[in-house]
């Protein structure tokens, strides 16, 4: 019998349609087997399932679900090898010794007091947390983010004849220093850092107060904060610093400018025209600055000066360059190299800095 032209065509699109309902119906029926909610379907095997019933223990299990029976009983009715299952595991919870036991008089369950043993767990949680703690001061990583190391730090204790709010380790080093053969080349000023490092705090002085701001600085300085009268009195005659009631003042002079330090940073460069202050030489370094009043007025001519003294007689002078706000560095011209690269400064100034540069240089 031929078959009509028609259903040839059609009998591709009818194979592929039935081909499509077929893969999905499989497909359905496969989602519904492992989906544990599909207990509805009477041709999928049942499995057991548990109720979110509230538990007075986080170790108890809940109790199978429960089948209501044809003659209207409500009492859970145990069934195949589920119910053996959820039996053996509630004798378990039963044999353990926090396991909740029932009251007698109520539907009820109590906790049973805890033992002696329960005290001693905690205190052995105690003595971890304290070594954790002690663990992260050391310098390890406590595993507890929000615990914070409490780090206790002692005040420096410093020798005979130095000063405790003046002392620098690297340079109060009397041992070092009365172990050297030679100070021909200043090597007493120099830097001798102990070993092992100090880990100390320097004495603050009595009536530290917040320094003040810049640029009021640069002419003030609270006298408290570096009471050094000594170095008054001694520079009073070269305009370096007075005392002025709580204040120290720095009126702008020094050894070599005693008509001021601004008149002197002028007159370099009438006699220098290729310095040209700002935009030839943007870096300086003053060695011996004193007080440093040469490197504070040069920040206003757009050049930044890094001053340079030793702690010799005169105290810390570097102690009221710091304290003014102006870049300082405690150091002499000896036998070690600064801690400064190649060609990082512009210019190089000395004003009766009693530095014999001709010996420096040949070595002598």
């Amino acid at each position: 019998m031929a078959v009509p032209s028609a259903d040839r065509k059609r009998r591709p699109f009818l194979l592929s349609l039935s081909l499509f309902l077929l893969l999905s119906a499989l497909l359905v029926l496969l989602v519904l087997f492992l989906d544990s909610s599909a207990q509805s379907l009477p041709f999928l095997p049942s499995r057991p399932s548990r109720l979110s019933a509230p538990s007075s223990h986080p170790h108890q299990q809940h109790s199978p679900t429960p089948v209501p029976t044809p003659g209207g009983s409500s009492d859970p009715q145990p069934n195949g090898p589920a119910a053996a299952a959820a039996e053996a595991e509630e004798k378990a919870d039963a044999s353990r010794p926090n396991a909740p036991t029932p009251v007698a008089g109520g539907s009820g369950t109590s906790t049973p007091s805890r033992t002696a043993d329960d005290s001693s767990d905690a205190a052995a949680v105690d003595a971890d947390a304290t070594a954790v703690d002690a663990a992260g001061v050391d310098g390890g990583e406590a595993e507890d983010d929000g615990a914070v190391a409490e780090v206790r730090w002692e005040t420096c204790k410093v020798r005979r004849g130095v000063s405790a709010t003046d002392y620098i380790p690297c340079l109060d080093n009397i041992r070092a220093i009365k172990a050297l053969r030679s100070r021909r080349h200043m090597e007493h000023r120099e830097r001798h850092c102990p070993a092992p490092p100090p880990r100390c705090l320097v004495r603050m002085p009595a009536g530290y107060r917040l320094p003040v701001p810049w640029p009021r600085s640069r002419d003030m300085i609270w006298y408290n904060n570096v009471p050094h009268p000594k170095l008054v009195e001694y520079k009073k005659d070269q305009n370096w610093v007075t005392k002025s009631g709580d204040y120290l003042v720095f009126p702008g002079g020094g050894t070599q400018f005693k008509d001021g330090v601004a008149r002197y940073i002028q007159f370099v460069e009438q006699i220098m025209p290729t310095i040209q202050w700002g935009t030839h030489t943007r870096t300086v370094l003053d060695v011996g600055c004193g007080v440093a009043s040469f490197g504070g007025y040069l920040l206003d001519r757009n050049v930044i000066t890094m001053s340079l003294a030793p702690k010799d007689e005169h105290e810390a002078q570097i102690q009221f360059a710091l304290e003014r706000g102006i870049p300082a560095f405690l150091g002499v011209i000896g036998t070690q190299k600064l801690p400064f690269p190649d060609n990082a400064f512009d210019v190089v100034h000395c004003a009766r800095c009693r530095v014999h540069w001709w010996k420096t240089t040949t070595g002598a």
